[in-house]
């Protein structure tokens, strides 16, 4: 008889699954499900590509009370059917992405990163994510991102305290770093951001170089020289 794979060893072969396929192989068996559903740290990665409404709220619930990391692409959100019913209940849109999905789950995401959301960029950002560590965003408009590290109150207190790393593309940041006092490195596509985050590097200790990696730029903190490299 072939030796049994101990329950133990299950949650880390899982953990290279994508979440559709994560549900698939919770459905094999009633063991493997327990095995699933009794392991929330392998619903933490969230990437919403393609998924409904009631995928995306399933996966948040299943996580548990672990910090998450996100990842979020207005150009690959379900939207479904026009001529299906239960297709436009379940469509995900930009609004909802932003202004619904995400708001109740920033106090617990720990790597945000979020591509060609425009005009409801500056509304997430303002709400606040104490254990945020990585925060990558591209958009397809300019944006400034000053009231985002400054809290919604305006006051000194950061919406970011733990932020540790920051990319922007296509996006302006003329704050203050004092709002992101533990930040170790940056990236950057805008000129501007670029220069005012220069001249603060002796103060945003970006020694050793870090480098800032997404799917489409990376950047040298210690440089400023873009470059190619893998997805970060």
């Amino acid at each position: 008889m072939a030796p049994s794979i101990p329950t133990e060893t299950f949650p880390s072969i899982f953990v290279y699954l994508s979440l559709f396929d994560l549900v698939r192989v919770s459905l094999v068996s009633r063991y493997w499900r327990s095995i699933c559903l009794d392991t929330p740290s392998l619903w933490t990665g969230i990437e919403t590509a393609g998924c409904k409404k009631s995928f995306l709220d399933a996966i948040a619930v299943r996580s548990g009370t672990l910090p998450l990391t996100i990842e979020s692409n207005t150009n690959d959100l379900f939207c479904g059917s026009p001529l299906s019913m239960a297709d436009a209940l379940e469509s995900v849109s930009e609004e909802h992405v932003m202004l619904v999905y995400l708001p109740r789950l920033m106090p617990r995401v720990k790597t945000l990163l979020l591509y060609d959301f425009n005009h409801t960029m500056g509304y997430i950002l303002r709400h606040p994510a104490p254990v945020l560590e990585v925060l990558i965003l591209s958009a397809g408009d300019g944006h400034l991102c000053d009231r985002a590290f400054r809290g919604q109150s305006g006051t000194s207190a950061p919406s970011f305290p733990a932020l540790k790393k920051l990319a922007l593309s296509s996006i302006a940041f003329f704050g203050s770093s004092q709002y992101v006092p533990d930040l170790k490195s940056w990236s950057s596509s805008s000129p501007t951001t670029s220069n005012f985050l220069r001249g603060r590097a002796s103060y945003l200790d970006l020694s050793p170089p870090t480098l800032l990696v997404s799917e489409r730029w990376c950047w040298s903190a210690s440089q400023g020289k873009p470059g190619r490299t893998s997805r970060f």
